[in-house]
Order: structure tokens, then sequence, then C-alpha cells
């Protein structure tokens, strides 16, 4: 189950303040807290800050995160890839060790040194890897993360320990209308992530993560469960709903014959 955080992380602040650079700064002023939300081991993060429209945009910003185990921070590390959408900072952690607390703060590195946020704290949920089944693919629970008016990262696990060809793939389109786009992802068991682009602005769309394989000369296909995320129409950030859990079809189902080579 999602879990939105937003704590401070008091009597730690001082310790991580600096993360080693004399030049880095709290800029609280600068920064609202960053927020989490955890959907097991994958954490979507987000901070809204006080910089003018377009400020962040040739900026060096993003987070940085660590472990905290008996009472003590570990290293830092900065998440890669994190995303600004008007005055906010997005981005998806995967991969990270289940129940356990995390610090995490968000940075831009100005002309004049690099501020930060405030620190939060987060606790990741159980790993929710599904069991295996000998015969099809299993999915976990998926989720949608650093939403924003036009982008999103999905995410799901995955388990499938058959050594056939197969392929696996986020589905997604306008919950209203439209046909599916797809977006490959690579195979074999773990968290699957995509990072979707250019999607259309307060728009509500829904997603699976799905895998084809081939079975006594067919090529059959599942879907995971259905979600739903929306996106905001300013630069406020998205909001991600939680859909019925259902699945598409129930049981797997052949889609027609695979070409035989000559």
């Amino acid at each position: 189950m999602k879990k939105i955080f937003a704590f401070l992380l008091l009597g730690l602040t001082v310790a991580f303040a600096s993360c080693g650079d004399e030049k880095t700064e709290t800029g609280t002023d600068w920064f609202l807290t960053p927020v989490a939300e955890v959907n097991g081991t994958t954490v979507g993060l987000s901070c809204q800050t006080r910089f003018g429209e377009g400020v962040l945009e040739n900026t060096s910003v993003g987070f940085s995160y660590a472990a905290v185990v008996d009472n003590k921070i570990g290293a830092f590390a900065d998440v890669a890839g994190s995303a600004v959408d008007g005055t906010g900072i997005a981005a998806t952690l995967t991969g990270l060790q289940p129940e356990t607390s995390y610090v995490v703060f968000a940075y831009a590195g100005l002309s004049t040194g690099r501020v930060q946020s405030a620190g939060a704290v987060f606790k990741t949920g159980q790993d929710d890897m599904p069991d295996p089944d000998p015969e099809r693919p299993a999915f976990g629970t998926p989720a949608a993360s650093g939403v924003t008016k036009t982008e999103a990262t999905l995410s799901c696990t995955f388990n499938f320990e058959d050594t056939a060809d197969y392929d696996v793939y986020f589905r997604y389109k306008p919950a209203s209308s439209g046909s599916y786009d797809r977006v490959n992802v690579p195979t074999g068991t773990g968290t699957k992530t995509a990072a979707l682009t250019g999607l259309t602005p307060g728009t509500t769309y829904e997603f699976a993560l799905c895998a084809d394989w081939d079975l006594v000369g067919r090529r059959w296909r599942k879907y995971g469960f259905g979600q739903v995320f929306g996106l905001a129409r300013t630069g406020s950030g998205g909001q991600v709903k939680q859909r019925l859990s259902l699945r598409l079809p129930p049981v797997p189902r052949p889609f027609g014959r695979r070409p035989q080579s000559a």
C-alpha cells in the first residue's frame, strides 16, 4: 500500500547538512519540505521550491538520500535523472532496502554554491516481489511516481523464471479514449520502470505491466493489475490515483501463432 511521508528529520539535520561540502547551505527559504510517495521499495520523491519559473531549467538540481541504520546515517548518493517541472523537482528511487528508513533532501547547484532543503525521512515497505508462478508471469502492484504536467515514472515488480522467448512492457493510454502506447522494458525478474514524457496535461491515464511469451507454438499475453494516474494542468505536480485491483484478463490468453521459421 502506498504511503505518503513529509516528516522533518529533527535532530539529524546537522549531521548531514553539508554532506562533506563546506559550500552547501540549508536553503529552507527556497525549498519546501520534500515529499516521499512510498510503494514497497520504490519511492517517488518531489519537492516544491520558491525559485522563479524557469530558474531551475538550466540548474543542477536533484535529491540526495542515505539509509539510516542503527540510528546512524550512511553515505549519501545523488539521484540520477531528477526532473524539473516549473518550480518543482521530482525523481523516482527503485530497488531500495525493504523496511528501512532513509534521509532525503532536495538540492540546487547555484553560482554561489549548492543549497539544499531541510531533511525529510521516509521508511520503505516490504518488498512486494510476487511469488513465482511455474507456468506464467507474476506481477506486483504497479505505481506511478514523479507525476508532473507531462511526465510520470511507472514501476512494477515482475517475476518470471521461464527461459522462453518473451517480452515485457508497460502499456498506457488516456483513460477516456485512445489506443494503447507501449514502452518495452528489460526481461527478467525484478522491478520494471519506465519514464513517460510528452503526456497531455490535465489528463488521466491508465496503465499496466504486460508480458507476451511463447507456449506450445502460440504467443500468450498476460496483464498485471491496472492503475491510473492523473496529470496536473499546472506545474504543481500530478495526482496518483489508486484504481480498483483487477486483472485484464484474469488468465493468460493466446493471441496468434508465432511464424514458423523457414
